[in-house]
């Protein structure tokens, strides 16, 4: 003897299981076989994924049972209240979700071939490439053709280049830099990055591109071992920090605020033939 067993979402979306009392044993994705003598002999609109009906192609994976039963995904990447079936969620996810690794490479591909038009990725794919040609650090979203899941954005330092960093003298050669650009806000007068994705990743350095309002030029450097990074989940550079009677203040991430005037120059250098290049 079979039994099934109704599992609901809610008043409208809900699907079957079968309980087979001989094996004793819950059947959670029925096949018609499986849903046969329970009477529920066919598939019907309310346990069967509706993009499979669309598609006028449903199969036993059609089924929408514990395990098989998804949110939908809109093309803004949102989870929608319909539910559909596994395949159709991993189906639309590549295609929809910005953070899917279909996208991500074809987001990457965008930019070198100057089509993207996202400005955020556009900013994050030059600050990349300074890097590469300030420091020889080669990209790996380049080399790799993708960027999402990697552990290294960058290899290695190539240069022997001399900086002073929280006081003391260092070269960077053979450090694993990571890069970090960030706009101006003129209404906060700060410069906002999340840093919460890096810790996933693995670097000695973080660096990070203070731009102009008008992103045309590289205002201030900064330059973090991971080691003073790893309790931060964000950083709020201010343009001028004050305490709370009105007068200068230095913050803690002034001590790896690279002062170099010549680096500075040169930084600026790379970085006008990058966004000429960008706008050719």
């Amino acid at each position: 003897m079979k039994s099934r067993i109704r599992i609901s979402f809610d008043e409208i979306n809900f699907f079957w299981v079968v309980w087979d009392n001989t094996s004793k044993k819950l059947i959670k994705n029925p096949t018609k076989d499986d849903l046969s003598g329970t009477k529920l002999k066919s598939y019907n609109k309310t346990n069967i994924c509706p993009l499979c009906r669309e598609e006028d192609n449903i199969t036993d994976n059609s089924i929408l049972y514990p395990g098989n039963a998804c949110h939908g995904i809109d093309k803004n990447g949102k989870n929608t209240e319909e539910w559909i079936c596994a395949n159709h969620r991993r189906r639309n996810y590549q295609r929809y979700d910005p953070e899917s690794n279909h996208n991500i490479i074809k987001s990457l591909r965008d930019c070198r071939k100057g089509n993207s038009k996202d400005p955020r990725k556009i900013l994050g794919y030059n600050c990349e490439d300074l890097t590469e040609k300030w420091l020889g650090a080669e990209r790996l979203a380049v080399k790799y053709d993708k960027y999402s899941r990697l552990i290294l954005d960058h290899g290695p330092i190539t240069k022997h280049i001399f900086i002073t960093i929280d006081g003391k003298l260092i070269d960077l050669y053979a450090k694993v830099p990571q890069t970090k650009g960030i706009s101006y806000n003129p209404k906060s007068c700060i410069w906002n990055q999340n840093i919460q994705k890096e810790h996933g990743k693995k670097f000695d350095i973080l660096i990070i591109y203070c731009l102009s309002e008008n992103e045309k030029m590289i205002e201030r450097i900064y330059i973090f071992p991971v080691s003073e990074i790893l309790d931060v989940s964000s950083i709020g550079i201010c343009k001028n920090p004050k305490d709370s009677h009105g007068n200068p203040k230095i913050t803690w991430y002034e001590r790896f605020h690279i002062t170099d005037i010549e680096i500075i120059k040169k930084v600026n250098d790379i970085w006008k033939e990058i966004i000429k290049n960008d706008k050719s």
